[in-house]
């Protein structure tokens, strides 16, 4: 049985090996920044877990990844955050999640990746907008 604080690391490494559009730094946090964030960034947290009736000992874990671009100007922010949600490529963030779907727990298993919400996000740092959209990924472990 797999932690959610495995599950979240396992996700937060697979981010780290995406390379951001421009030569930005992409910063990836596994856990709520204290403080400001800092973007292009991406925030990893878990939503919900349920328990498979066939099965107690295997859960269903779900987990939001924010990807935030700094807002400034309106069409450069969007070009950035169209790199970061391609199917494919060194900045996308779809494809680094699904890097090593095991997410490094020999017993979890990434089940889908779902992109919602692209658009001004606000998160709890200061009441900053950022431009951004969120994955929601189901793993089982």
């Amino acid at each position: 049985m797999a932690s959610v604080a495995a599950l979240r690391d396992g996700i937060k490494v697979n981010l780290a090996t995406l390379t951001a559009p421009n030569g930005k730094d992409f910063h990836v946090h596994d856990t709520w920044p204290s403080g400001q964030v800092v973007p292009p960034a991406a925030l990893v947290r878990p939503v919900s877990r349920r328990w498979m009736t066939l099965d107690a000992s295997t859960k269903v874990h779900s987990f939001e990844v924010v990807v935030l671009v700094q807002l400034g100007s309106l069409g450069p922010a969007q070009d950035e955050l169209d790199a970061f949600m391609s199917d494919t490529g060194t900045a996308s963030t779809e494809a680094a999640i699904l890097s090593d779907p095991t997410l490094q727990v020999a017993t979890a298993s990434i089940m889908e990746v779902t992109t919602r919400d692209y658009g001004v996000i606000e998160v709890p740092d200061g009441g900053v907008p950022y431009l951004g959209y969120i994955h929601d990924v189901q793993i089982m472990a």
